[in-house]
């Protein structure tokens, strides 16, 4: 596969993963956090299951001995880590705009290399502390602006806390990668796991209906675009496409995510975007920027 096919890949993922912000602020009058979650990620692991069902039979009877287990404890991990990051997500997504949650999401990529420290010991670099914080202002721009606030906004705290589990799920993605287990069977089991988990939430200790409103045939389909095509798509369009190109170039394309998702906030359920909002998404792409290609020209510039 060419260069060219691979960045498309990544790009449109990139714009599947953007639409889910507006999707979900959406859907959030209609479903409860739990069952939304629940029924998104069991419809992605049936679609998943028919697509690739030849090679997951084979994780499937890898489960059946002690070995198996041992061997797939990671993506276990994986799954709980996602339950927990989408339930702060979607909580988040109620009380802030969907556009300051997908900027605010999209800072898992620079908290990255303080989750590396378990695996590679290495202590993180003050530039990348300077990053955070300059990254962390825009998110109080996008949310206060210029004025101090009287609380701190639960929604904004809610994807924050997000976005730090999602910096460690990129981590032990690459880290159960190097294990060889496959993109699609590491999909398809964090799939059913976030499915499975907070389906037994939502029966056992969620008191909210699971259906806020009666559900049109339109809302019915928004669910399954948001269950298929930004799911299970965009997982399948990074697996193929990152294998032929750098993964400082696959973080960069990762940058259009939030701008993708300011775009259709405006356009599907018309969010208004204000000059702080503005301003702070400029600082976070920014900081993203430089904490993915600032160590790449360091290096370039010692050797």
């Amino acid at each position: 596969m060419n260069n060219t096919r691979a960045y498309f890949l990544l790009v449109m993922a990139t714009f599947f993963w953007g639409t889910t912000f507006s999707l979900t602020k959406y859907l959030t009058d209609y479903f409860s956090t739990f069952s939304m979650i629940a029924f998104r990620f069991f419809i992605a692991a049936v679609v998943t299951w028919f697509i690739y069902r030849a090679s997951l039979r084979t994780s499937w009877l890898e489960l059946k001995n002690l070995e198996g287990f041992k061997k797939y404890k990671n993506v276990f991990i994986l799954g709980l880590l996602n339950v927990v990051a989408i339930l702060l997500q979607t909580e988040g997504v109620r009380e802030i705009a969907a556009t300051n949650s997908s900027f605010i999401t999209s800072l898992a990529i620079i908290f990255v290399p303080c989750f590396e420290i378990i695996y590679t010991k290495k202590p993180i670099s003050k530039t990348i502390v300077g990053v955070i914080l300059v990254a962390l202002l825009g998110v109080y721009l996008m949310s206060f602006g210029l004025a101090i606030p009287q609380r701190i906004l639960k929604g904004d705290l809610y994807t924050l806390l997000s976005a730090l589990l999602y910096s460690y799920y990129i981590v032990l993605v690459t880290v159960i990668a190097k294990q060889g287990i496959s993109a699609q069977v590491m999909m398809f089991w964090h799939f059913l796991i976030t499915a499975v988990l907070t389906f037994l939430v939502a029966i056992f200790y969620a008191n909210d209906p699971w259906i806020l409103k009666p559900l049109a045939y339109s809302t019915v389909l928004i669910f399954l675009f948001l269950s298929i095509m930004a799911t299970v798509v965009p997982y399948l369009c990074m697996g193929i496409g990152q294998k032929d190109i750098t993964p400082t170039n696959a973080a960069i394309i990762y940058l259009l995510e939030p701008i993708f998702a300011a775009i259709i906030a405006m356009i599907f359920i018309h969010e208004k975007i204000t000059m702080m909002q503005i301003i702070g998404g400029i600082i976070i792409l920014s900081a993203q920027f430089y904490s993915v290609v600032g160590p790449v020209l360091i290096k370039n510039r010692s050797s």
